[in-house]
């Protein structure tokens, strides 16, 4: 089993040397070579972010599916960007030597640190990335844009099926960002909102 999975790791390893050797060009374009650079340190530093003060971002999406998405594709873009940042480190000219299979382990243990990590940042107690939101009422519609809307939200925390109710005031922008925030009833100014008739 053993000489079977070591079998597997070197041909996977190999492909991958392939699909690197291939990229050989890279290595004569600096400008390139900064600019992916760039794009893995801009990830990782998302992913940081993202899941230390996310929460206080004035910013969402629009849509509560994608919402949900957008945690575990921040996840994988920054362990993709770990792991590129290693492999452009393996020297092509030494092939199979010792330093470049350190490299390649090591960019398989850097790879699979944002899943370790943001299994620590799911620990907390019903972090906002496990929040499903669901509106439940429209209470009500802008005068002047009718995709503005206040209404009854429920947040379910999905690690504990524990939920409440919150009124939110939701701005949107362009159909895919918005911005809500809590808001009482005795704030609305009913010269600019106009009242929904559910017909409860």
């Amino acid at each position: 089993m053993a000489f079977y999975f070591t079998k597997v790791s070197l041909h996977i390893y190999q492909k991958l040397y392939i699909f690197v050797q291939e990229q050989t060009m890279l290595k004569n374009n600096k400008n390139t070579i900064y600019f992916i650079y760039l794009i893995c340190a801009l990830l990782i530093a998302w992913f940081f972010l993202y899941f230390s003060i996310g929460k206080n971002f004035a910013y969402e999406f629009a849509n509560n599916d994608f919402q949900l998405i957008f945690p575990k594709i921040i996840v994988f873009l920054a362990a993709v960007s770990f792991y590129i940042l290693v492999i452009l480190q393996i020297n092509l000219d030494k092939k199979w030597h010792v330093t470049n299979i350190i490299k390649f382990i090591g960019a398989i243990i850097l790879g699979s640190l944002p899943f370790i990590i943001y299994g620590f940042f799911t620990l907390q107690n019903c972090p906002f990335w496990l929040q499903q939101k669901e509106t439940k009422e429209i209470l009500y519609q802008s005068k002047v844009n009718k995709n503005d809307l206040i209404f009854v939200q429920k947040t379910t925390c999905l690690d504990s099926e524990s939920y409440h109710y919150d009124t939110i005031k939701s701005v949107k922008y362009f159909d895919f960002l918005k911005n809500d925030y809590q808001i009482k009833q005795s704030q609305i100014d009913l010269k600019h909102w106009n009242k929904i008739n559910t017909g409860h």
